[in-house]
């Protein structure tokens, strides 16, 4: 896939981006299916990628824009980097501005979510499992590097 291609990709309507442009203000009917938890006296959804991981330690999938994502977590390990555009995401109650080019790499079972994203705010996540980050994988990070191991 070219440059071209790939824009064209990213900016093309999901079916998901269609529903919510219909219904301004409205959780996907999606949500009906997905378990809800209270965590620390709040209703947060339960993320589940085991379809998304069914056969792979990692998957991308592009973050649903015309909506906000609600609160929720995974037990799964998730990346978001802002291809173009920006997006306010709350972590763990603290509010998050991340603007085109940034990445922030989020552990299992945090809690967050985000901000409505409009037409030209792309976001890519990754999702992985846990055991993706093997210890050969961390053997490879450089020790001057500015990833941090603990």
């Amino acid at each position: 896939m070219n440059y071209k291609e790939l824009e064209e990709f990213l900016h093309q309507e999901t079916y998901s981006e269609t529903w919510h442009i219909l219904h301004p203000n409205i959780l996907s009917p999606a949500y009906l299916n997905i378990p809800v938890c209270t965590v620390d006296h709040q209703q947060v959804y339960y993320f589940d990628f085991k379809n998304t991981l069914l056969n792979d330690n990692i998957a991308l999938i592009k973050e649903t824009r015309y909506t906000i994502i609600p609160p929720h977590f995974h037990k799964d390990m998730e990346m978001n980097y802002i291809y173009e555009g920006s997006c306010r995401f709350i972590i763990n109650g603290q509010n998050i501005s991340l603007e085109k080019g940034d990445v922030c790499i989020l552990g299992s079972n945090v809690i967050h979510c985000a901000e409505y994203k409009g037409a030209n705010d792309i976001v890519i996540n990754t999702v992985f499992r846990r055991s993706f980050f093997t210890s050969q994988f961390f053997s490879q990070v450089p020790e001057q590097s500015i990833v941090q191991i603990s």
